[in-house]
């Protein structure tokens, strides 16, 4: 949690930064990269918010610890489930250059760079099958991936309104 605090306050600097110059677009990229990184930190920490009408809910300190702590293990997972799936895309655009390649010194470089994606790649594939276990029926719920959709975590750690309306605002102005 510490090192995703450290890069919200970076990004907030280089959000004012932008602003300053006149990089609105570029700005608003990095906003919605603070509020993602706002929900998910939100969404592992998942305190026991409510409203001040409702009475305290006593939580013992181990469960919510607990909780917590399986939240957090999840986005690393996901994480790293993320990263292996990239490495499989940047090996099939790589293998697909190759295959489209006459320069043989761009044909070594390739094939180097393959042969380090494949390495990587077995390197994680049992990490990714003990994953792939752990993670069975949430990869069948959210379409291959082992976090819930941000709308959703945004919604468990009450910051839905500051997800539609900035996100979908700088959504629809980026794109």
């Amino acid at each position: 949690i510490s090192g995703m605090y450290q890069k919200a306050c970076k990004t907030s600097t280089a959000i004012f930064f932008l602003m300053k110059k006149g990089y609105t677009e570029d700005a608003y990229i990095l906003l919605r990269s603070l509020l993602e990184l706002t929900i998910n930190i939100g969404w592992i920490l998942e305190d026991e918010r409510k409203d001040d009408c409702c009475p305290p809910v006593e939580v013992k300190e181990d469960d919510s610890d607990k909780e917590k702590n399986e939240r957090c293990q999840q986005f690393i997972d996901a994480v790293e489930f993320s990263k292996f799936n990239q490495l499989g895309k940047m090996l099939k655009f790589k293998e697909k250059m190759l295959s489209q390649e006459k320069d043989e010194h761009k044909i070594k470089n390739l094939l180097e760079f393959i042969d380090i994606l494949k390495e990587r790649i077995e390197e994680r594939k049992p990490t990714i099958i003990d994953l792939k276990k752990k993670y069975e029926v949430q990869l069948k719920k959210y379409r291959s991936n082992i976090l819930p959709p941000i709308s959703e975590r945004a919604e468990k750690c009450e910051l839905e309104l500051e997800y539609i309306a900035p996100y979908w605002m700088a959504s629809d102005f980026v794109h």
